[in-house]
């Protein structure tokens, strides 16, 4: 979790849920206060979505988020915030190569598990 600074309104924080295992972020959640409600919808988000097989949610995925998106853009109202987040996110997942995957992006990364998966369950 994160905090936003919005321009004309005020701290807005960010919940991100991230697959460990493919660096994919999965779920996610911005609202103007941090509570148990807003963690559980990043987490429903993410299981229904995916269902991941390893959620966890570190501070260097935060970092990541603050040093390539947060700190970088200033945004004027929580719709801004979102629809860019929504675009980041994208981009993470699918363009962001990660060395500690051995450098492809988080969806080619779990495609190929799936990949082999499959070719296992075959055999």
């Amino acid at each position: 979790m994160t905090k936003v600074m919005i321009e004309s309104f005020g701290w807005l924080y960010l919940v991100i849920v991230l697959d460990w295992y493919t660096k994919k972020i999965v779920g996610h959640s911005i609202s103007i206060r941090s509570m148990t409600g807003d963690w559980l919808e990043a987490i429903n988000m993410a299981c229904n979505n995916q269902f991941p097989n390893s959620i966890l949610c570190k501070n260097v995925s935060i970092k990541t988020i603050k040093y390539d998106f947060i700190w970088v853009c200033e945004f004027r109202s929580i719709a801004e915030l979102t629809e860019q987040f929504w675009l980041w996110l994208e981009r993470h997942n699918t363009d962001r190569s990660h060395s500690t995957i051995d450098y492809p992006t988080p969806c080619d990364f779990e495609k190929e598990q799936l990949v082999l998966m499959t070719k296992k369950s075959i055999a």
